[in-house]
């Protein structure tokens, strides 16, 4: 997240050093789609976040919690310094949790991880998580059930979507 930068610091998507490059192309982008937006007439609002994190933290759970929180309020600032949006301050941000069954029927390190979202969900206003163990991506017997041995399947992504909508509504 932004505010973990060193002072001064500005990622360079064209560098070998990903520091920061995928949160820095997101704004930007949100940027340039929201002055977009603005430009052509409309009055775009934002209302919400769904984030599903990615696996590259699993087994990093001490460093996790800190930087999801930063995460957070990172994206919250920033998004209400681009839009004006006091009401960002505190966006509805809901974090889908990792599925127990990714790369593997019972992944050992997604129950600690899952319990860190939960617990930054419970001690930040605005944040919930959603449930996905029920979302199948390796099954018991090893068999794939998802896209590949990380990804849930369609029909799954589509649930993971109308959780999201659901508690973001």
């Amino acid at each position: 997240p932004r505010s973990k930068w060193v002072s001064g610091y500005t990622p360079d998507p064209t560098s070998n050093d990903p520091t920061g490059v995928m949160y820095y192309n997101f704004i930007e982008n949100f940027k340039i789609v929201y002055q977009n937006l603005v430009a052509n007439g409309y009055t775009p609002v934002v209302k919400g976040m769904a984030w599903m994190q990615g696996e590259d933290d699993l087994g990093y759970d001490s460093e996790y919690k800190a930087l999801l929180k930063a995460f957070i309020t990172d994206i919250r600032t920033d998004l209400r310094r681009i839009t004006g949006d006091t009401d960002l301050a505190t966006m509805p941000f809901v974090i889908g949790k990792i599925a127990t069954s990714f790369g593997q029927y019972n992944h050992r390190y997604v129950p600690s991880f899952n319990a860190i979202q939960q617990e930054v969900a419970d001690e930040m206003d605005g944040v919930e998580t959603i449930e996905t163990s029920d979302l199948i991506i390796v099954n018991q017997d090893g068999t794939i059930n998802g896209t590949d041995l990380y990804h849930f399947n369609t029909a799954d992504t589509v649930t993971l979507g109308q959780r999201f909508g659901d508690k973001l509504l």
